[in-house]
């Protein structure tokens, strides 16, 4: 079985041009394909992980969003408790100064 440093060398041997026998052909094709399913691998956990990210980033962006909504709403809960207290208190003034006249 060959290691890592024997497909090296039969790759540096086959890119200038040195002769190379069928089984070392079929070896170091093999050997190129190893190399590129554990490239992609690599490169789709990568790629997932950066998506992981994004996402999460997304989560915490749409969170901020809604905790600002939630406290906006709340404000308007707010202003129209007291808008409505000032529309009772006017209100009854008028029934006040109409009962008086």
């Amino acid at each position: 079985m060959m290691n890592t440093e024997d497909f090296i060398k039969l790759h540096d041997r086959s890119t200038r041009g040195g002769d190379l026998s069928a089984k070392d052909q079929r070896e170091l094709q093999e050997w190129y394909r190893s190399q590129d399913e554990e490239e992609l691998e690599l490169l789709s956990k990568s790629n997932s992980s950066n998506r992981l990210k994004e996402l999460e980033k997304e989560v915490r962006r749409s969170a901020e969003q809604l905790t600002q909504a939630s406290q906006q709403f709340q404000r308007m809960l707010d202003e129209n408790k007291v808008i409505k207290a000032r529309i009772r208190e006017l209100d009854s003034q008028l029934k006040q100064k109409t009962a008086q006249a």
